[in-house]
């Protein structure tokens, strides 16, 4: 998907000061071990990372423990139950430079792990092949290369469907505005622009314009996303340049 608009953003204010474009400060997983809402980045991470882990868990020989979204609303139950379990992930990183992706999905690796023995030593297996679990219950190569794939397809649909959703909630505090709308119709929907002008009785270069403000709207909600999953500021381009290779796998 191409996405119009500088190759980086400057900081801009919150949309609650009246503009369109979102804070880029310090993100949820920052404040949370800083002593700020823990809940906030709970939710955060919940809303991203649904799709990622449920897409990992069902490339892997674990989908036979039960419905993706039982599992993971579980994962999430334990791991974010934890008060410390974020600031470990910091403490990783500032150790070896691990992405939080990635420390969620190797968590999440564990997880399932712990819970495919547990259900074993309980025997409580009625949904799951015992076959499909051999003794080191770890996943061949090539189902986890699938898991992998899955995972950063979903995590790139989790942050772009966070970053829409943030800049329509944005959008619509501003009457009249459908710069974002044009955007996703020629962009996201592969409508053309002479339909869409047509269709909103504009001419087609008006709607060339709102096209491209909605698109550096959006690319800034998606830079606050990733500031919220605690992304460094200097590594931006290189992540959404992670985000388009994953939408192309």
């Amino acid at each position: 998907m191409a996405m119009p608009g500088e190759t980086m953003l400057p900081d801009t204010p919150h949309p609650s000061t009246g503009d369109l474009f979102p804070r880029t400060e310090s993100g949820y997983l920052l404040e949370a071990v800083q002593g700020g809402d823990g809940r906030l980045a709970a939710r955060f991470v919940m809303r991203v990372y649904l799709r990622p882990l449920a897409g990992y868990f069902s490339a892997t020989r674990f989908s036979t423990l039960g419905d993706p979204n039982d599992i993971v609303a579980g994962f999430f139950a334990d791991r974010l139950g934890r008060s410390d379990w974020i600031a470990r992930w910091f403490e990783e990183r500032a150790r070896s430079g691990m992405r939080f992706s990635r420390w969620m999905m190797t968590s999440f690796s564990h997880y399932l792990l712990e819970e495919a023995r547990r259900r074993k030593r309980d025997r409580r297996v009625p949904s799951m092949d015992p076959k499909k679990i051999e003794d080191s219950d770890l996943p061949a190569a090539q189902e986890l290369e699938a898991g992998a794939r899955a995972f950063e397809r979903g995590r790139a649909e989790g942050i772009l469907a966070e970053a829409i959703a943030r800049a329509r909630e944005a959008g619509a505090a501003v009457p009249g505005d459908a710069s974002l709308a044009i955007f996703e119709e020629h962009f996201l929907g592969n409508r053309p622009y002479a339909t869409i002008a047509d269709e909103r009785g504009q001419d087609v270069a008006r709607v060339k314009v709102a096209a491209r403000t909605g698109g550096r709207r959006l690319r800034a909600y998606l830079v606050q996303v990733l500031l919220d999953e605690g992304i460094e500021k200097a590594d931006l381009d290189e992540e959404i340049g992670r985000l388009m290779e994953a939408f192309g796998n």
